[in-house]
């Protein structure tokens, strides 16, 4: 929505070095911006833009899912930046005509600003490793592992099926993953290093 060419560029290359023989990459900007419209046509990746801003990030997914086509869909944020393997690391999960999402970790390249404050960035986790390495786990086993909205991929037909993302909460992803688990599709958690973040460096930025 508003991120700057330092952020997007990184995630938008990073997307095309993906490893795998056949993907489009989509930027879906709900900012507008003509300069970035430029960009992705020098970069060759298609870009999407909607009339409003309704329902945010699920709207702005919403928009697109029609526009996409493919079986499988994979979403990252503006900051997230997906590892060269993302694609062959989390396909082969969909085998299973039932699985509709495959969630991966996400990490973070820089310190949080908790962690650099608190001069313990050296001895002490950032806090999302005890979701994504003790809780999200734990959920896997259980059967009921959350979509967290990036660093996913997701089932086409499936996303479809369900009318999209869920525009009733602001936590879509957590409300998708109970509508995934209601129509009977199973929710899958690789504990995987596939891609690399940015945290938020302020409070403005958090």
């Amino acid at each position: 929505y508003d991120e700057g060419l330092d952020v997007l560029e990184r995630t938008i290359v990073g997307a095309l070095g993906l490893d795998y023989p056949n993907f489009t990459v989509w930027v879906l900007d709900d900012g507008k911006r003509d300069w970035l419209r430029d960009f992705c046509g020098k970069k060759n990746v298609k870009y999407v833009r909607r009339e409003g801003n309704e329902h945010a990030k699920a709207g702005n997914i919403n928009n697109a899912l029609p526009l996409v086509g493919g079986p499988f869909v994979a979403i990252f944020d503006a900051d997230f930046v997906p590892f060269r393997n993302f694609i062959f690391r989390t396909l082969g999960f969909f085998d299973n005509p039932r699985v509709g999402c495959v969630q991966t970790p996400q990490h973070f390249f820089n310190k949080d600003p908790i962690q650099l404050n608190l001069g313990i960035d050296r001895v002490w986790p950032d806090e999302q490793r005890l979701f994504f390495h003790t809780i999200m786990p734990s959920l896997d086993a259980w059967g009921c592992a959350f979509c967290c909205g990036s660093c996913v991929m997701l089932r086409h037909s499936m996303l479809m099926e369900l009318g999209g993302f869920p525009t009733g909460s602001v936590t879509e992803d957590m409300l998708l993953t109970l509508m995934m688990v209601r129509r009977g599709y199973r929710t899958l958690y690789l504990d995987e290093h596939l891609s690399a973040g940015l945290a938020p460096e302020s409070l403005h930025a958090f």
